[in-house]
């Protein structure tokens, strides 16, 4: 949100990708060609024949990219933030990240709870600005496993 803030005078439309924020939380397909194809639809129910910007961090910069090599018609320009054209190619990386997601101690009673686990980082404020309240606590609005 706040990305999308700063960009005062563009219109911006924000996508939640499979498997993370409002979208559906088990997809049952979590190909790359899957998440390519959800930001086409967006931008063909959106903004039809019409060349947009992608931004996008992390995995969402992946799709941004893959979208921009498979719909070069369709994309105007491109920004990537905390991701890489290829992904990562390092087995161990990934299952780092993995087991530093399922370490969380979720649910978080509250917010600070939250903050004091994940630290101070910009990146903190995107996972704890939107969790999902259950009665056992907040929980984010995604599963390790799915990541």
């Amino acid at each position: 949100m706040p990305t999308a803030r700063a960009l005062q005078g563009h219109r911006v439309l924000l996508v939640d990708q499979r498997g993370h924020g409002r979208s559906t939380r088990r997809p049952d397909d979590l190909s790359r060609a899957a998440f390519v194809g959800d930001v086409v639809a967006v931008m063909d129910a959106c903004a039809p024949g019409e060349r947009c910007f992608l931004v996008g961090q992390s995995m969402g910069a992946h799709t941004a990219f893959l979208t921009s090599a498979m719909h070069p018609d369709r994309v105007g320009g491109l920004v990537m933030l905390e991701g890489e054209v290829a992904g990562s190619g390092d087995p161990e990386e990934t299952a780092t990240v993995g087991r530093w997601f399922a370490s969380w101690p979720i649910p978080f009673p509250v917010e600070a709870a939250a903050r004091v686990f994940l630290g101070e980082d910009a990146i903190v404020d995107a996972w704890i600005a939107d969790p999902e309240a259950t009665q056992q606590g907040l929980m984010p609005r995604f599963d390790a496993d799915v990541m």
